[in-house]
């Protein structure tokens, strides 16, 4: 009888201590799916480069803010003009800045400048530099052409060439009126940007995408 106790009592024991082991060692899914902060750091910056714009991307989201910058401000010129050189001057003195502003959005920015410049604020970075001296190089470079550029921050400069033709040369021509002439003096006494030909190179109209 004892015997037969003894035997039933490490039988239970042996159950017990098997439970207990089992217990402790089942694997909570909940908890086997949970991902290390080390595993999502990497599982997010995986997602975002997969998610990043390839480099023909960011130059057509550039080619957009130019043509876009482009078209407003000639479209704001053609009716001043119409008013007379001095309110054409007006818009691109006030005007241009504010087209620039918003059409800089979703962090592409876009603005204008020159070697020869005529308002201050537009005065060129270093890579605007190189890529103005580049254009200044070429005997005739195509309208169409464009230049880009890696910046140190990874992002993407673009530019294209400005040309001086049209209504652009009554206030940036050779031969600019006495009124108009002295309307640029008194609003930018450091004016640079006369004395162009038809046709001739000005500056560039640039942008910079993410």
């Amino acid at each position: 009888m004892t015997h037969t106790r003894l035997l039933v009592s490490i039988t239970i024991c042996i159950f017990l201590a098997g439970t207990t082991i089992a217990a402790c060692t089942k694997t909570d899914p909940a908890a086997g799916d949970k991902e290390s902060p080390a595993q999502q750091a990497l599982a997010k910056k995986a997602a975002a480069v997969k998610k990043a714009p390839t480099r023909a991307e960011r130059i057509g989201r550039a080619k957009e803010a130019v043509m876009r910058l482009k078209k407003e401000l000639k479209g704001a010129l053609g009716p001043a003009m119409k008013q007379g050189p001095e309110n054409a001057l007006k818009v691109c003195g006030e005007q241009a800045a504010a087209l620039s502003k918003k059409i800089s959005d979703q962090g592409v920015l876009v603005g204008r400048t020159s070697n020869r410049l005529r308002n201050p604020k537009n005065v060129m970075l270093p890579w605007h530099k190189t890529i103005v001296e580049n254009y200044l190089k070429e005997e005739k470079p195509s309208p169409k052409s464009y230049r880009t550029v890696e910046l140190p921050d990874g992002k993407l400069g673009y530019a294209e060439p400005l040309y001086t033709k049209g209504l652009c040369l009554a206030c940036h021509g050779e031969t600019i009126a006495d009124p108009i002439q002295k309307l640029i003096a008194k609003r930018y006494p450091q004016d640079k940007a006369v004395g162009y030909k038809d046709g001739e190179f000005r500056g560039i109209v640039w942008a910079v995408v993410p």
